[in-house]
């Protein structure tokens, strides 16, 4: 049986797996990645006004596990490209026929004056940021303050 490893588990990750399925019922699929639980990146914004919890904005992986992709959750420390194999924090290697690198993207911060200050935020594709950094908006007393 064919192996296909996904690294990343967003949006592009699952988009690509739910077409593969699709087409494909002879292949074993594994998604290597780093966070047990991801939110919806669209739904991010909502966490903060809208939703009550951002745990109510989690990308569910119950569709794929139900089809049989293998879920794990680890860091890929290492890529071997020659003989076909992933390499991950706890030390497990995961070999493949094809590789898929769906990581997505980091935000990127520009260089202003007074980015390094207390309370000044990116916003991450991750549930554990997005709670923390609700939890801060809450205790604001406001959201405008004048550096000098």
């Amino acid at each position: 049986m064919k192996k296909i490893v996904v690294i990343g588990g967003g949006v592009a990750a699952k988009g690509f797996l739910n077409a593969s399925l699709a087409l494909n019922h002879d292949i074993e699929y594994t998604v290597i990645r780093s966070n047990a639980k991801g939110p919806v990146p669209c739904g991010i914004p909502y966490a903060f006004g809208t939703l009550k919890d951002p745990r109510q904005n989690i990308s569910s992986d119950k569709n794929l596990i139900d089809q049989g992709v293998n879920l794990v959750i680890d860091d890929v420390v290492r890529v071997d490209t020659e003989n076909r194999n992933v390499y991950t924090g706890t030390g497990k290697t995961y070999p493949y026929d094809r590789l898929v690198m769906a990581t997505g993207s980091l935000p990127m911060f520009p260089p202003l004056p007074g980015k390094d200050l207390k309370g000044i935020h990116v916003i991450e594709k991750d549930l554990d940021r997005v709670v923390s950094m609700k939890t801060e908006v809450e205790k604001a007393k406001s959201a405008y303050k004048k550096f000098s």
